[in-house]
């Protein structure tokens, strides 16, 4: 027996010495390994998604962050003239006193474009920041005079600043512009020039379009989690669901020189391309030159309107998002969407009455 029991405690002695010899073997081999460096999109659970009739497979884990690649076209940019700007003509002195006042002691400032016609969405943006205690520090940039005017009127002249008008390579329209109008290239465009010029005053810009909801309390503070180090340079809105086409519509940049140079790239695009790319075009185009450098927002926590409206990844996975871009409807569709799931906020008699006060319809003739 005291043999018996000596082979078998020496049998376990080697059992685990080849445990943990095979274990350090593949811990070594998985160093080895080369592997692109991946983008970080956290929280994925894994699922299987029934959308227009077409099966869309996350493989993912919510152990911990996870990782997914942009998929990005060409990297055109890279083979442009692209000129760099060492640095930028500083605005004036009040546009730079707005900066000044709404940025978050975290160098971050939350910023919106919009022009006249996109007033209805900006007061249903405002109004979701106030109802979700984020409404101290945010900026607009009015690309026109008249919306300008429309938000101090309506109080909110601490929160708006006009374009300098040498900031535009395009006139911008003051009437509401879908996607598919001819205009909205031209607005898009005023988003990168916006953009650009904030990043040479040394800001992290956390940019949202006006027909984003805010939903929860913390939205900024948990983006800004995500990357603690600052390790990257920017975090984008998915376009579509899971690998796809970042969106412009919502996303965070830092003021690094690779973002000064993606930027400059996504402008003489759009400045020079024949099909007159829109921002998102123009960024998709050359996302590949840059991809190692940012991440994705995890679909559920910061969905399109096609993952919202559509798929709902966030009941599926009962989560509730920060935001909600409603895109993916265009024109009544969207505002009736909104509508319908109690997300649309705005006094519609407060807007008419501030309308008719600043813009009195002509009397009629005597």
């Amino acid at each position: 027996m005291f043999f018996l029991d000596r082979f078998r405690g020496r049998r376990l002695i080697i059992t685990g010495a080849l445990v943990f010899i095979i274990a350090a073997v593949a811990l070594i081999l998985t160093s080895l390994k080369f592997e692109p460096k991946p983008i970080w999109v956290p929280h994925y659970e894994s699922a299987a998604l029934s959308l227009d009739e077409q099966t869309i497979e996350c493989t993912c884990s919510n152990q911990g962050p996870h990782w997914h690649a942009v998929s990005g076209a060409t990297n055109d940019g890279d083979s442009t003239p692209v000129i760099v700007p060492e640095s930028l003509p500083k605005p004036g002195a009040d546009v730079l006193a707005k900066i000044e006042a709404n940025r978050r002691e975290d160098n971050v400032l939350v910023i919106a474009t919009a022009n006249y016609g996109m007033r209805e969405y900006l007061y249903n943006w405002i109004e979701s920041l106030g109802r979700t205690q984020q409404d101290q520090q945010y900026l607009v940039f009015c690309l026109d005079d008249k919306l300008y005017q429309h938000m101090v009127a309506a109080g909110y002249q601490d929160h708006a600043t006009q374009v300098p008008e040498n900031w535009f390579h395009d006139p911008s329209s003051s009437e509401f512009e879908d996607y598919f109008s001819p205009r909205y290239r031209a607005i898009t465009h005023a988003k990168t020039i916006i953009v650009q010029q904030l990043l040479y005053l040394n800001t992290t810009v956390l940019f949202s379009d006006v027909d984003i909801v805010w939903l929860r309390p913390g939205a900024v503070d948990y983006i800004m989690s995500l990357d603690p180090y600052q390790e990257l340079d920017a975090l984008f809105q998915l376009e579509g669901a899971f690998d796809h086409e970042v969106n412009t519509g919502f996303y965070l940049m830092r003021p690094t020189y690779a973002m000064k140079r993606f930027l400059a790239q996504a402008i003489y695009l759009q400045d020079t391309s024949p099909e007159k790319m829109t921002q998102q075009g123009a960024i998709n185009r050359i996302i590949d030159s840059i991809a190692d450098q940012i991440a994705l927002l995890d679909v559920a926590f910061f969905p399109n309107g096609l993952v919202y409206f559509d798929a709902n990844i966030a009941r599926a996975r009962g989560v509730k998002p920060y935001i909600l871009h409603a895109n993916y409807r265009v024109g009544a569709d969207k505002k009736n969407e909104l509508s319908s799931r109690g997300l649309w906020y705005l006094d519609e008699k407060w807007l008419a009455d501030l309308d008719t006060r600043i813009d009195p319809p002509p009397s009629p003739p005597t």
